[in-house]
């Protein structure tokens, strides 16, 4: 729970990075919304009904107030709160979703437009699993999760000041492992509605500034949490630390663009304690604990804040494969579950990194996930050299 509430403050964070303040907003959206939710996994309770819900959006333009803002085309930040039915009121309930986004200009024709919004935020569902009272929700195991959005916006500009908006839009929750089961809401919407927006002003003049392109050496330390078992189970098992290690280059190509590769190492106490307990290895126990992974990343700068995702490939992670042979599990999935693993989070610099020439502490949450299963979610920090 404290690394979701560190998570909030952090994705909240975003929003005051644009030198805009969202609570002073340049435009409203209201959208009710319809859709169908992805029945992911064979135990998967029925959701034959159609999900319903409502979505209302406010924000503020980068106007050019930073060097930056132009690197993402004077777009919107701001903020997405919503509200659904996924489908199954009885084990599925309703959820909460309050997302920061971040809002992208493609392209504009006369009075249409079309723009991207993408977010990461947190969920809250009034029906989690129990294994009293709701055995069968698989799809969530706390009523807290992270929540993931990206999104269409096909606009008809009415007059200077209101639009129609139709907003296609896939929401995914997860609580990245730390509650089992945790098979995840994946969650399509198409959502129709209206959105006021005051009139855009004049862009502050263009303050481009240069950006450090050289590489930079980087070390993160990281804590992580996590329930041992499956997407289904067990659950209401311990939950076990994992400690990590990673040392990486990274180089920005813009100044908002940073891309970086290296190392990962990590040590899962909760694989120990199977290895000890089931007799699972005779000998290097600890060491075929750990996982080392080469990985492959990417930031999109806002200011003090990132948006990090990463993939890579396991260079060592016995235990896991060694698992599917004793099982003799022979799925292309879950084998190549044991080979990808990807990491999707949020970072804070102590300085402006759109800036900086390097020398610079950073904080971070993370869900890291393999072949998009959650795995865990870690929590570090790191300098950049």
């Amino acid at each position: 729970m404290w690394n979701r509430f560190l998570f909030s403050l952090t994705c909240l964070g975003i929003t005051a990075a644009s030198g805009q303040s969202v609570f002073r907003p340049d435009y409203f959206h209201f959208s009710p919304m319809a859709g169908k939710l992805i029945e992911s996994h064979p135990a998967f309770p029925d959701a034959s009904f159609p999900a319903f819900g409502e979505e209302f959006r406010f924000g503020a333009r980068l106007d050019g107030s930073k060097p930056w803002h132009k690197n993402y085309g004077y777009g919107d930040i701001g903020l997405s709160l919503s509200w659904g039915m996924p489908g199954n009121n009885d084990i599925l309930g309703h959820y909460l979703a309050l997302i920061p986004e971040l809002t992208f200009p493609l392209t504009e024709n006369g009075r249409w437009s079309l723009t991207a919004s993408t977010g990461l935020g947190l969920s809250w569902f009034s029906e989690s699993y129990d294994q009293v009272s709701n055995p069968e929700n698989i799809m969530v195991g706390s009523p807290f999760s992270f929540c993931a959005l990206a999104a269409l916006n096909i606009c008809y500009d009415i007059d200077e000041k209101f639009s129609i908006i139709a907003r296609p839009a896939l929401f995914h929750s997860s609580n990245a492992h730390s509650n089992l089961p945790n098979v995840g809401m994946n969650l399509p919407m198409l959502g129709l509605g209206i959105r006021y927006r005051k009139p855009d002003g004049p862009l502050v003049p263009d303050t481009t500034v240069a950006y450090d392109d050289r590489i930079r050496f980087n070390t993160r330390l990281a804590l992580a949490y996590n329930e041992h078992g499956g997407a289904t189970g067990p659950a209401d098992g311990p939950k076990y630390p994992i400690y990590l290690a990673s040392f990486f280059l990274s180089k920005k190509l813009s100044m908002v663009n940073k891309v970086q590769a290296g190392i990962e190492c990590w040590y899962n106490t909760g694989v120990y304690d199977y290895i000890i307990s089931q007799d699972f290895y005779t000998e290097n126990q600890q060491l075929k604990s750990m996982a080392v992974a080469l990985m492959l990343g990417h930031e999109f700068l806002v200011g003090h804040f990132s948006l990090v995702t990463q993939g890579g490939v396991y260079l060592h992670n016995p235990f896991y494969r060694d698992r599917l042979d004793r099982a003799d599990i022979q799925g292309m999935k879950a084998r190549l579950k044991t080979w990808f693993p990807a990491r999707i989070g949020i970072q804070y610099y102590f300085f402006d990194e759109t800036a900086r020439d390097g020398k610079n502490v950073f904080f971070g949450v993370y869900i890291k996930s393999n072949l998009g299963q959650a795995d865990f979610l870690d929590t570090g920090i790191g300098f950049n050299f």
